[in-house]
Formats: structure tokens, C-alpha cells, sequence
């Protein structure tokens, strides 16, 4: 009796693997850089490897890699993900520009969407259904002005910025920031995204003319990086201080040592002691040649995030908003690897900056 007994519980154990094993993944977007999907790749696979969500494979619906950082991809990306019911959630975008351009279509549609990177100002009041794992660039303004501003004088202070939502916001703040410790930026330019600056020898000009001991980069790694041999050449006591736009995986390989002693904003610290951190390099490490970002880590977390809205919740879309509303009031907050996450009523987390000086290849 007792052999057929146990016969019997393992031919339900097995049946419910089964059961299991034939459910439909739960599928999570991710419209992010390589970079990105690399840390929601990592989480995916744990969570599989872990059996899941109550049971329930996982998987990641990847768009186009050009949806991740331009505004017009980023709205057909969007209609595609709220159209599909199979996903529960969308990781995403990579800035600022396509955030919001696809906010639009995340709240019409009721669908959540978690940006890991996105720091534009107005995504605060993009809607119910926005989150993001990075502080307001009103915040990153004041971090910025106080670092730009430390150490003795003179601050005769340049700015230049991309030309898109990201660039202008923070510039904007930025200089605000400045007028308030009575400051005013000795000269400014913008260059156009994905491009080169048009006239660097104009640039560089204008900073020499100006004076310039404090440069205030607002924008991307590959457009500082071609113009840092100049700068060098005509201002050498140079000090330049770039946001967080310019950190990744590019910029801290610092192939030619371009960047060599530029500090950058950085989300993560670069000394954490923290334990989830450690242990996430060391997992992303052991899997890849490629530097450990920040964008990695919030990523992983965003998605790790999700999981938890839906283990608690289950996958109807409301649901998992609802969840991650509370998530630091009426939820715990989720400890990540970028530190302990909780979301404010407009879906803002708490801001943290660190300055990172780039190291010599």
C-alpha cells in the first residue's frame, strides 16, 4: 500500500512539472541597448533557472535595437508591446527622448513600462503607468553643480549639451543650479544626437576665447571622446565633468585613453560594499568581457522588479501597476542590485549619484 501511496505523489509531482513545463512564458518587453538587455538576459535566466514565476517560464520580447534611443521608433515599439497580450510589462527605453515618446502610447494603452536610465524631468508626469530607476535630472542638476563647483577656483564653467529632450532639460537645470550659487556659464553649445559636432574647431574656439577651466558635458561618450585630443591640445588644465548620458560600456573601455581622467556620473557607486551589487558583477563577469554598467545592474532589477509585481499579483497589467505602486509604502521596498528600490506616487525612486573618473586603458 504504502509503495502505491508514493507512486502515486510522484506521478502527481511529475505531472505537474508537466503541467508546468506546458504553460506559455510570461513575457516581459525590453527595448533597451545591448548593454541593458544583457542585465534583463541575466535576470530572465535566474528566474528560469529558479523555476520561473509560480511555475511559469519566462521570457523577454526584444525590439529593435533603434527603439531603444530614437523617438520614432520608440512609438512603433510601443504599439507593438501593448498590442501583444502576452506581456505583462515593458523594461525600457534607454533615454530620455524615447521614453517619453513612448510613454504616450504605455499609458493610453495601460501597459507599465520601467525605464532604468531615463532622467528627463517630465517623465514625473508622463502618467500612472511610467516608472523609472533613476532620479529627475533636477536632482542630477544640483549633484552636478555642487561637483562642478568643489575644489578651488577660478570656475569660469562651459556647458555643452545634445540637442535632444535629455540635453535640454538638463542643461536647463544645470544652469539654474549655477544662478543659484551665482554663476553664470561663460559659454554653451549644443550638437545635433547620433552625430558628430558639426564645427569642433568653432567649439574649441569659443572655449578658449571664454576661458574656460570647467567643462559640463551633457551628452554622449562618442561625441566628447572625438573631441577631447583637441581640448587637451588648446586647454590643458581642462576639468571636465560629463552626466550620466556619457557612462557605458564604450566610455569605460576608454579604448585610446581618450577619456582618460574625465569624471562621469554613475547611478552605482564604484566602491559599494553592498553585497547584491558584488555579487551581480561577479555573476555578469563570469558571462561577458564587457565592462559592468550601471545600466546593466538597473536593468537586471527593473526586470527583477516585474517578477515580483507578478509573483504577487499575477500578470493582468492593472495588477502589476497597482504593485508597483506600493512598492515602498504598502509593499516592501525591493532590494536590488543598485540598492534598495521604492517609487514616490509619481513613479520616482529615490536619486543617488557617484562620480566616476575614467581610468587609463
Amino acid at each position: 500500500m504504502m509503495v502505491h501511496v508514493r507512486l502515486l505523489i510522484a506521478g502527481l509531482v511529475l505531472l505537474t512539472l508537466a503541467a508546468c513545463d506546458n504553460q506559455p512564458p510570461i513575457t516581459i518587453g525590453v527595448v533597451l541597448s545591448s548593454e541593458g538587455q544583457a542585465g534583463a538576459q541575466l535576470a530572465i535566466d535566474e528566474l528560469n533557472e529558479s523555476g520561473g514565476i509560480n511555475g511559469r517560464p519566462v521570457a523577454l520580447r526584444v525590439a529593435a535595437a533603434g527603439a531603444s534611443t530614437l523617438a520614432g521608433p520608440a512609438l512603433a515599439a510601443a504599439e507593438s508591446l501593448t498590442a501583444d497580450r502576452s506581456v505583462v510589462a515593458v523594461v525600457g527605453h534607454s533615454n530620455s527622448s524615447a521614453s517619453l515618446s513612448a510613454s504616450q502610447i504605455y499609458n493610453a494603452r495601460r501597459l507599465v513600462h520601467i525605464a532604468p536610465t531615463s532622467s528627463s524631468p517630465m517623465l514625473t508626469i508622463a502618467g500612472p503607468y511610467t516608472f523609472r530607476m533613476v532620479g529627475s535630472d533636477i536632482h542630477q542638476a544640483r549633484f552636478l553643480a555642487d561637483a562642478v563647483m568643489s575644489g578651488p577656483g577660478p570656475h569660469r564653467i562651459a556647458a555643452i549639451y545634445v540637442n535632444d529632450d535629455y540635453g535640454h532639460a538638463l542643461y536647463r537645470e544645470v544652469r539654474r543650479q549655477l544662478t543659484y550659487r551665482g554663476i553664470t556659464t561663460v559659454f554653451h553649445a549644443k550638437y545635433a544626437e547620433n552625430r558628430d559636432i558639426s564645427h569642433p574647431s568653432e567649439v574649441i574656439a569659443g572655449l578658449v576665447a571664454a576661458g574656460a577651466t570647467h567643462l559640463l558635458w551633457l551628452g554622449r561618450s562618442p561625441q566628447l571622446m572625438a573631441i577631447t585630443g583637441s581640448l587637451r591640445s588648446e586647454l590643458p588644465g581642462l576639468r571636465v565633468i560629463a552626466s550620466d548620458g556619457t557612462q557605458n560600456a564604450t566610455a569605460l573601455r576608454n579604448h585610446g585613453g581618450a577619456l582618460t581622467g574625465v569624471r562621469v556620473v554613475s547611478f552605482l557607486s564604484p566602491d559599494t560594499t553592498s553585497a547584491n551589487t558584488a555579487s551581480l558583477r561577479a555573476r555578469y563577469r563570469a558571462t561577458s568581457n564587457q565592462p559592468f554598467t550601471a545600466e546593466i545592474a538597473l536593468a537586471y532589477d527593473a526586470v527583477r522588479l516585474i517578477a515580483s509585481a507578478v509573483r504577487a499579483a499575477g500578470t493582468d497589467r492593472e495588477r502589476v501597476r497597482e504593485y508597483l505602486a506600493g512598492v515602498g509604502t504598502e509593499h516592501p521596498a525591493h532590494r536590488g542590485a543598485s540598492g534598495d528600490i521604492r517609487f514616490d506616487g509619481d513613479g520616482d525612486p529615490r536619486a543617488s549619484y557617484h562620480l566616476v573618473e575614467i581610468a587609463a586603458p
